[in-house]
């Protein structure tokens, strides 16, 4: 055992995982001597706490040993895995599982280097140095590629400069257990709008045309868009409900598509969904 794992027992459970995961987090690994599953899965997290070298404890608790441990945190089969944050459970599992999934639940709780890197990239955007904040970002994602965390910004980041073709390239190097994180889908909703609005320089001949014919098809879809990845959500709501109200077979349903894909990145609490979903059904009967 090394500093990066640890046998726990009741005696320094409090001071090593509860205490210790408000400085790091600590993953406890509940365990025994005669389970199989135990003997496979605990060498993939030992491998791994040497891998992220300190950026959390590895605990390891005998369950036939520390049973009051075991029953005050319900552990009712094991291998049992539970990381501790704060002192409290944030995140678990049961069972053995595939490395690359037990990567993405640390990943969701460990700091890494690369992690300043992006929020020195925040700072640089805020300070109006979006160039410098793009280069970072670029080169904190080269640097640590299995770093999730760092294609949502990116992306929003090349969509804010028109580049929807880099934003889909970025998107599509995640991995894909990256890609069902919720943070990275919303980004991919937005390199979708990214790509209906297409080239911003058009926007001004779209609304000139539409100031022409209220109707127009394309210009609707295309500025409706365009004023998802402003943040004018009222206003792309408006442009898709009348799309969908004057030509609700438009590019096989594109408005009822839009609207839906809208709606995932305002949320079910936004009352503007509620609104909006009766105003759909009206339209769609």
């Amino acid at each position: 055992m090394n500093q990066a794992v640890r046998n726990v027992t009741a005696a320094d459970f409090a001071s090593v995982v509860l205490e210790g995961s408000h400085e790091r987090p600590v993953l406890v690994d509940f365990w025994a001597g005669w389970c199989g599953p135990c003997k496979m899965l605990g060498p993939v997290l030992e491998r791994l706490a040497q891998q992220y070298a300190g950026g959390f404890l590895l605990a390891k608790v005998d369950v036939d040993r520390e049973q009051d441990l075991a029953a005050r945190f319900s552990v009712r089969g094991i291998p049992n895995v539970k990381l501790f944050r704060d002192g409290e459970v944030v995140d678990e599992f049961t069972g053995v599982q595939p490395e690359p999934q037990i990567r993405a639940l640390l990943d969701r709780h460990v700091r890494r280097a690369s992690d300043g890197a992006a929020e020195q990239a925040g700072h640089l955007l805020e300070a109006g140095r979006r160039p410098e904040a793009l280069a970072t970002l670029r080169q904190a994602l080269a640097d640590d590629p299995g770093n999730d965390r760092l294609y949502p910004p990116l992306v929003e980041l090349l969509i804010a400069d028109g580049d929807a073709a880099g934003a889909r390239a970025t998107l599509e190097a995640a991995p894909r257990e990256a890609r069902e994180e919720p943070a990275l889908q919303a980004a991919a909703r937005l390199v979708r709008f990214a790509e209906i609005a297409g080239d911003p320089s058009d926007h001004t001949g779209l609304r000139r045309r539409l100031g022409q014919e209220p109707s127009d098809s394309e210009a609707l879809r295309r500025l409706a868009a365009a004023a998802v990845l402003s943040g004018d959500h009222d206003e792309a709501l408006e442009r898709l409900l009348t799309l969908l109200e004057e030509h609700p077979g438009y590019g096989d349903g594109a408005a009822r598509t839009d609207l839906l894909a809208l709606f995932d990145l305002l949320g079910p609490d936004d009352p503007r969904v509620r609104d909006t979903r009766r105003r759909m059904a009206l339209a769609l009967h």
